[in-house]
Protein backbone atom coordinates (compact mmCIF):
# COMPACT_ATOMS: atom_id res chain seq x y z
CA UNK A 1 0.00 0.00 0.00
CA UNK A 2 1.27 3.33 -0.94
CA UNK A 3 2.61 5.82 1.81
CA UNK A 4 0.69 9.69 2.02
CA UNK A 5 2.43 12.50 0.46
CA UNK A 6 5.28 10.95 -0.64
CA UNK A 7 6.65 13.86 -1.86
CA UNK A 8 5.89 16.13 1.55
CA UNK A 9 10.00 15.02 2.83
CA UNK A 10 11.70 15.45 -0.73
CA UNK A 11 12.16 18.82 -2.70
CA UNK A 12 12.68 17.01 -5.63
CA UNK A 13 10.20 17.59 -8.73
CA UNK A 14 8.18 15.56 -10.24
CA UNK A 15 9.40 13.69 -13.77
CA UNK A 16 8.23 15.13 -16.87
CA UNK A 17 5.64 12.89 -18.55
CA UNK A 18 4.20 13.08 -22.59
CA UNK A 19 1.49 11.10 -22.26
CA UNK A 20 0.48 7.33 -22.60
CA UNK A 21 2.77 5.10 -24.91
CA UNK A 22 1.06 1.66 -25.02
CA UNK A 23 -1.34 -0.09 -22.75
CA UNK A 24 -0.24 -3.71 -22.50
CA UNK A 25 -3.22 -6.96 -21.81
CA UNK A 26 -2.25 -9.75 -20.27
CA UNK A 27 -4.55 -13.09 -21.26
CA UNK A 28 -4.73 -17.10 -21.61
CA UNK A 29 -6.95 -16.65 -24.62
CA UNK A 30 -5.05 -14.65 -27.17
CA UNK A 31 -6.56 -15.78 -30.15
CA UNK A 32 -9.91 -14.69 -28.39
CA UNK A 33 -8.59 -11.58 -28.18
CA UNK A 34 -7.49 -11.62 -31.58
CA UNK A 35 -10.29 -12.00 -32.67
CA UNK A 36 -12.60 -9.17 -31.13
CA UNK A 37 -9.63 -6.93 -31.53
CA UNK A 38 -9.78 -7.20 -35.35
CA UNK A 39 -13.63 -6.82 -35.55
CA UNK A 40 -12.92 -3.17 -34.24
CA UNK A 41 -10.61 -2.08 -36.51
CA UNK A 42 -7.06 -3.13 -34.88
CA UNK A 43 -4.25 -4.65 -36.36
CA UNK A 44 -1.40 -6.76 -35.49
CA UNK A 45 1.40 -5.05 -36.82
CA UNK A 46 4.50 -6.38 -34.98
CA UNK A 47 5.25 -9.45 -32.94
CA UNK A 48 8.10 -9.99 -30.47
CA UNK A 49 11.28 -11.58 -31.19
CA UNK A 50 11.29 -14.01 -28.23
CA UNK A 51 7.90 -13.90 -26.80
CA UNK A 52 4.43 -14.10 -27.02
CA UNK A 53 3.64 -10.51 -27.61
CA UNK A 54 2.12 -8.93 -30.13
CA UNK A 55 1.20 -4.96 -30.97
CA UNK A 56 -2.10 -3.95 -32.08
CA UNK A 57 -2.35 -0.86 -33.62
CA UNK A 58 -5.26 1.73 -34.64
CA UNK A 59 -5.53 5.43 -34.72
CA UNK A 60 -2.74 6.57 -31.74
CA UNK A 61 -3.59 3.11 -29.47
CA UNK A 62 -0.74 0.73 -29.10
CA UNK A 63 -1.89 -1.89 -27.35
CA UNK A 64 0.61 -4.79 -26.50
CA UNK A 65 -1.07 -8.48 -25.84
CA UNK A 66 0.63 -10.71 -23.56
CA UNK A 67 0.38 -14.41 -23.25
CA UNK A 68 4.09 -15.43 -22.51
CA UNK A 69 4.47 -18.42 -20.35
CA UNK A 70 5.95 -18.15 -17.66
CA UNK A 71 6.06 -14.21 -17.02
CA UNK A 72 4.50 -11.19 -14.74
CA UNK A 73 1.80 -11.20 -17.76
CA UNK A 74 0.78 -15.07 -16.89
CA UNK A 75 0.84 -14.67 -13.54
CA UNK A 76 -1.21 -11.94 -13.70
CA UNK A 77 -3.46 -13.59 -16.05
CA UNK A 78 -3.65 -16.51 -13.50
CA UNK A 79 -4.52 -14.22 -10.62
CA UNK A 80 -6.88 -12.06 -12.85
CA UNK A 81 -7.79 -13.64 -16.27
CA UNK A 82 -7.66 -11.68 -19.18
CA UNK A 83 -6.91 -7.94 -17.90
CA UNK A 84 -4.58 -4.92 -17.99
CA UNK A 85 -1.33 -5.73 -16.46
CA UNK A 86 1.16 -2.52 -17.67
CA UNK A 87 0.67 0.78 -19.17
CA UNK A 88 3.57 2.73 -20.42
CA UNK A 89 3.98 6.12 -20.03
CA UNK A 90 6.08 8.32 -22.28
CA UNK A 91 9.47 10.69 -20.52
CA UNK A 92 12.12 12.17 -22.37
CA UNK A 93 14.45 10.34 -19.96
CA UNK A 94 13.39 6.95 -18.83
CA UNK A 95 16.61 6.28 -16.30
CA UNK A 96 16.26 9.84 -14.51
CA UNK A 97 12.28 10.02 -14.43
CA UNK A 98 12.83 5.82 -12.88
CA UNK A 99 16.11 7.30 -10.23
CA UNK A 100 13.66 10.15 -9.41
CA UNK A 101 10.51 8.22 -8.64
CA UNK A 102 12.21 5.42 -6.72
CA UNK A 103 13.82 7.90 -4.67
CA UNK A 104 10.82 9.67 -3.67
CA UNK A 105 8.84 6.41 -2.51
CA UNK A 106 8.02 4.77 -6.13
CA UNK A 107 8.49 0.78 -5.64
CA UNK A 108 10.40 -1.06 -8.21
CA UNK A 109 8.88 -3.80 -10.36
CA UNK A 110 10.92 -6.56 -11.75
CA UNK A 111 11.45 -6.98 -15.61
CA UNK A 112 13.23 -9.42 -17.68
CA UNK A 113 14.85 -8.69 -20.98
CA UNK A 114 16.44 -10.67 -23.35
CA UNK A 115 19.58 -10.80 -25.09
CA UNK A 116 19.58 -7.71 -27.25
CA UNK A 117 16.39 -6.79 -25.90
CA UNK A 118 15.56 -3.26 -24.19
CA UNK A 119 15.86 -2.87 -20.50
CA UNK A 120 12.78 -0.83 -19.93
CA UNK A 121 12.51 0.58 -16.38
CA UNK A 122 9.07 -0.14 -14.59
CA UNK A 123 7.61 0.87 -11.30
CA UNK A 124 4.87 -1.27 -9.08
CA UNK A 125 1.30 0.58 -9.70
CA UNK A 126 -2.38 -0.65 -8.43
CA UNK A 127 -2.96 -4.21 -7.58
CA UNK A 128 0.15 -4.80 -8.65
CA UNK A 129 0.44 -3.86 -12.42
CA UNK A 130 3.61 -1.98 -13.47
CA UNK A 131 4.21 1.51 -15.20
CA UNK A 132 7.06 1.15 -18.05
CA UNK A 133 8.82 4.32 -18.23
CA UNK A 134 9.55 5.12 -22.31
CA UNK A 135 11.54 7.15 -23.63
CA UNK A 136 11.85 6.12 -27.24
CA UNK A 137 8.62 7.82 -28.93
CA UNK A 138 9.21 10.95 -30.50
CA UNK A 139 12.21 9.92 -32.80
CA UNK A 140 12.78 7.82 -35.90
CA UNK A 141 13.24 4.44 -33.67
CA UNK A 142 10.57 3.73 -31.00
CA UNK A 143 10.96 0.77 -28.87
CA UNK A 144 8.55 -1.66 -31.19
CA UNK A 145 11.55 -1.54 -33.90
CA UNK A 146 13.69 -2.95 -31.59
CA UNK A 147 12.14 -5.85 -30.04
CA UNK A 148 9.50 -6.88 -32.55
CA UNK A 149 9.67 -7.92 -36.09
CA UNK A 150 6.88 -6.38 -38.29
CA UNK A 151 4.17 -8.42 -39.49
CA UNK A 152 3.62 -6.32 -42.80
CA UNK A 153 4.25 -3.09 -44.42
CA UNK A 154 0.77 -2.18 -45.43
CA UNK A 155 -1.38 -0.38 -42.82
CA UNK A 156 -5.18 -0.30 -42.90
CA UNK A 157 -5.68 2.94 -43.48
CA UNK A 158 -9.25 2.97 -41.79
CA UNK A 159 -9.50 3.94 -38.16
CA UNK A 160 -12.68 4.25 -36.12
CA UNK A 161 -10.59 4.46 -32.94
CA UNK A 162 -8.28 7.78 -32.20
CA UNK A 163 -7.03 6.98 -28.85
CA UNK A 164 -7.36 6.35 -25.39
CA UNK A 165 -9.54 8.38 -23.38
CA UNK A 166 -9.72 6.97 -19.70
CA UNK A 167 -8.53 4.15 -17.67
CA UNK A 168 -10.56 3.54 -14.84
CA UNK A 169 -8.74 2.34 -11.73
CA UNK A 170 -9.98 0.56 -8.80
CA UNK A 171 -9.05 1.31 -5.37
CA UNK A 172 -10.28 0.46 -1.98
CA UNK A 173 -12.06 3.28 -0.23
CA UNK A 174 -9.86 3.47 2.42
CA UNK A 175 -6.91 3.69 -0.24
CA UNK A 176 -8.05 6.43 -2.23
CA UNK A 177 -6.46 8.96 -0.50
CA UNK A 178 -2.78 7.08 -1.32
CA UNK A 179 -3.24 6.27 -4.62
CA UNK A 180 -4.37 9.98 -5.41
CA UNK A 181 -1.26 11.31 -3.18
CA UNK A 182 0.67 8.65 -5.54
CA UNK A 183 0.01 9.72 -8.77
CA UNK A 184 -0.15 13.97 -7.81
CA UNK A 185 2.70 14.01 -5.87
CA UNK A 186 5.00 11.07 -7.47
CA UNK A 187 4.01 11.79 -11.07
CA UNK A 188 3.01 15.10 -10.86
CA UNK A 189 0.21 14.72 -12.65
CA UNK A 190 -3.30 16.99 -11.91
CA UNK A 191 -5.87 15.32 -9.73
CA UNK A 192 -9.32 16.98 -9.80
CA UNK A 193 -12.08 16.54 -7.11
CA UNK A 194 -13.85 13.83 -8.53
CA UNK A 195 -10.33 11.27 -8.72
CA UNK A 196 -9.61 12.41 -12.11
CA UNK A 197 -6.23 12.37 -13.06
CA UNK A 198 -4.88 13.73 -16.11
CA UNK A 199 -2.43 12.34 -17.63
CA UNK A 200 -1.87 15.10 -20.47
CA UNK A 201 -4.38 16.93 -22.90
CA UNK A 202 -6.11 13.25 -24.26
CA UNK A 203 -6.25 10.57 -22.11
CA UNK A 204 -7.35 10.44 -18.22
CA UNK A 205 -7.13 7.83 -15.22
CA UNK A 206 -10.25 7.69 -13.07
CA UNK A 207 -10.02 6.66 -9.26
CA UNK A 208 -13.12 5.01 -8.63
CA UNK A 209 -13.79 3.18 -5.38
CA UNK A 210 -14.43 -1.08 -5.27
CA UNK A 211 -17.35 -2.69 -5.47
CA UNK A 212 -16.13 -5.39 -3.46
CA UNK A 213 -14.21 -5.65 -0.39
CA UNK A 214 -10.69 -6.53 -0.29
CA UNK A 215 -7.35 -4.86 -1.78
CA UNK A 216 -7.05 -8.44 -3.91
CA UNK A 217 -9.98 -6.01 -6.01
CA UNK A 218 -7.66 -3.34 -7.41
CA UNK A 219 -7.18 -3.22 -10.57
CA UNK A 220 -6.84 -1.46 -13.98
CA UNK A 221 -10.70 -1.98 -14.37
CA UNK A 222 -11.33 -0.47 -17.54
CA UNK A 223 -10.29 1.14 -21.04
CA UNK A 224 -12.48 3.72 -22.97
CA UNK A 225 -11.80 4.15 -26.38
CA UNK A 226 -12.54 7.34 -28.32
CA UNK A 227 -14.19 6.84 -31.72
CA UNK A 228 -13.59 9.00 -34.75
CA UNK A 229 -17.20 8.64 -35.92
CA UNK A 230 -19.33 6.89 -33.27
CA UNK A 231 -22.38 6.15 -35.74
CA UNK A 232 -20.00 4.83 -38.06
CA UNK A 233 -18.09 2.59 -35.59
CA UNK A 234 -21.43 1.04 -34.48
CA UNK A 235 -22.16 0.05 -38.17
CA UNK A 236 -19.39 -1.46 -38.33
CA UNK A 237 -19.11 -3.31 -35.48
CA UNK A 238 -23.05 -4.48 -35.41
CA UNK A 239 -21.45 -5.92 -39.18
CA UNK A 240 -18.95 -8.00 -37.08
CA UNK A 241 -21.49 -9.42 -35.15
CA UNK A 242 -20.48 -7.43 -31.69
CA UNK A 243 -22.87 -5.89 -29.58
CA UNK A 244 -22.80 -2.91 -27.44
CA UNK A 245 -24.76 -1.84 -24.14
CA UNK A 246 -25.51 1.57 -23.72
CA UNK A 247 -24.00 3.27 -20.44
CA UNK A 248 -27.45 4.43 -18.79
CA UNK A 249 -25.79 7.44 -17.20
CA UNK A 250 -23.55 8.66 -19.91
CA UNK A 251 -24.74 9.97 -23.18
CA UNK A 252 -22.67 8.71 -26.52
CA UNK A 253 -21.00 5.96 -24.42
CA UNK A 254 -21.42 2.13 -24.58
CA UNK A 255 -19.66 -0.73 -23.04
CA UNK A 256 -18.32 -3.33 -25.92
CA UNK A 257 -20.04 -7.15 -24.62
CA UNK A 258 -16.71 -9.23 -24.50
CA UNK A 259 -16.93 -12.83 -25.92
CA UNK A 260 -14.28 -13.55 -23.77
CA UNK A 261 -14.63 -16.32 -21.29
CA UNK A 262 -11.74 -15.21 -18.58
CA UNK A 263 -12.46 -11.33 -18.87
CA UNK A 264 -11.58 -8.86 -15.93
CA UNK A 265 -11.91 -6.09 -18.14
CA UNK A 266 -13.97 -3.89 -19.08
CA UNK A 267 -14.25 -1.99 -22.83
CA UNK A 268 -16.17 1.06 -23.66
CA UNK A 269 -16.17 3.31 -26.49
CA UNK A 270 -17.47 6.91 -26.38
CA UNK A 271 -17.50 9.94 -28.78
Amino acid sequence: MPEHNFERFNSAKAPVFEGLEFVEIATASPQELDRLLCSMGFQATARHRSKSVTLYQQGDINLIINSTPDSFAAEYTTAHGTSICALGLRTPNATTAYQNLIGRGAWEAATSAGAMELNIPAIESIGGTQIYLIDRYAGDISIYDIDFKTLSDQQDETTLLSHVGALSLTVELEREAPWRDFFRNLFGFKVTRDNLIQIDGRTNLLLETADRPGSADERIDSITFVANDLSALKRHLEEQSVSLREVDDQSGKYEVVLPLSDQFIRIFIAR
